[in-house]
């Protein structure tokens, strides 16, 4: 049985189409085709199997590193899909986690980040634990995740909001330095604590640009890496999101329908997001099953959006795909994670690029 990934999708967001300020150019606007290219099957042998991928990235030598949520820990497996190591284990110490959120490739070595304790640890090449950096900012909300950015800073994406004035989104350097916090909720969502507190944002960064997104919205959002807001656009022109929001003032701000249903049942969403080369991003839609939650990997729409000069964010690719956008490599180019079994327990990692749509092949 697929393993649900259950996101809590209780949150609304006004749509914007505004553009806002010059940045960093991306792609040609130009329609074009998601082309998916097997990479690799994952080999674990013997060892325990991946159980609940949250990110994927590659290391300078090519190895493949996945933060797995269920067993706290890292799996590593080289450039042919072979298991390699294993990086952390459960437990309070240094080098152990008691809730790992996320982990990822840093330069030549490896960060988990533990939310119990708000820590990120670093583990050498070796895979031996070398230092931790203990979020303790009190200006910054509990971070919910964090995403290693060119690396060489890191990208706290919040948990909940603290209310007014506490920004979602905080880019720091390796010793914790600050280097801008911006995402306001309250410009997104207006004052209601109700609405602030069920807030979910997934965030991610590269080549100078951050996009985020709240679930339960509508638009995806890019900032430059000092928080000046670049531009937005809805995320699904061709079927748009219906936000949380909207999904609560028709039924009277009730969570509940008159069938004791959620309000967000079957209601599409973003769950997924990954900044790309060329500021360009991705990102994954799917229907939220409210008893269920959502297995990424299970697929759903994948949407790439590129910004222009002057702060445009157009779509510029939209297919129904099988497996999750969960990563990148080290070209900046998307990595999705998908079933090879029924049973859920074997996986592929695929590259997905976009392609003009006269010359774009499919590899099935």
């Amino acid at each position: 049985m697929a393993k649900k990934l259950v996101l809590l999708l209780l949150a609304g967001a006004v749509a914007a189409c505004a553009s806002d300020g010059p940045g960093p150019a991306g792609r040609t606007p130009a329609m074009r085709q998601l082309v998916l290219e097997p990479v690799v099957d994952l080999r674990d042998d013997s060892a325990a199997i991946l159980a609940r991928p949250e990110w994927v990235s590659v290391d300078p030598q090519g190895r493949f590193v996945i933060a797995d949520i269920s067993d706290k820990n890292v799996k590593v497996y080289d450039a042919a899909g072979q298991r390699r190591g294993t990086v952390g284990r459960v437990g309070h110490g240094p080098g152990e986690f008691v809730g790992l959120m996320t982990a990822q490739a840093y330069g030549d070595s490896v960060i988990g980040y533990d939310l119990n304790g708000a820590r990120i640890s670093v583990f050498g090449p070796d895979g031996r634990y070398r230092r931790a950096l203990a979020i303790t900012d009190r200006k910054v909300p509990l971070p919910f995740y964090v995403r290693v950015v060119d690396d060489s800073l890191f990208l706290l994406v919040a948990a909940v909001p603290g209310g007014a004035g506490r920004n979602l989104l905080s880019l720091v350097r390796p010793d914790g330095t600050p280097v801008a916090s911006f995402f306001d909720p309250s410009e997104y969502l207006g004052k209601d604590p109700k609405l602030i507190q069920r807030t979910m944002v997934i965030a991610d960064a590269a080549g100078g640009v951050v996009f985020a997104a709240l679930v339960g919205g509508d638009s995806v959002y890019a900032f430059d890496y000092r928080g000046r807001r670049l531009g937005a656009h809805p995320i699904d022109p061709q079927q748009p999101l219906v936000t949380t929001r909207t999904l609560l003032a028709r039924n009277g701000g009730r969570e509940r329908l008159a069938s004791g249903k959620s309000v967000v049942d079957g209601n599409r969403n973003v769950i997924g997001l990954v900044a790309l080369d060329s500021a360009t991003v991705a990102m994954q839609v799917a229907e939220y099953n409210a008893e269920t939650g959502i297995d990424p990997l299970d697929g759903g729409t994948v949407i790439v959006h590129t910004l222009q000069p002057g702060g445009r964010l157009i779509p510029i690719a939209r297919s129904d795909e099988r497996g999750a956008v969960i990563g990148r490599d080290r070209q900046g180019r998307l990595l999705m994670l998908r079933y090879t079994s029924s049973a859920a327990d074997s996986y592929q990692v695929v590259r997905a690029t976009t392609r003009p749509l006269t010359t774009a092949r499919r590899t099935p």
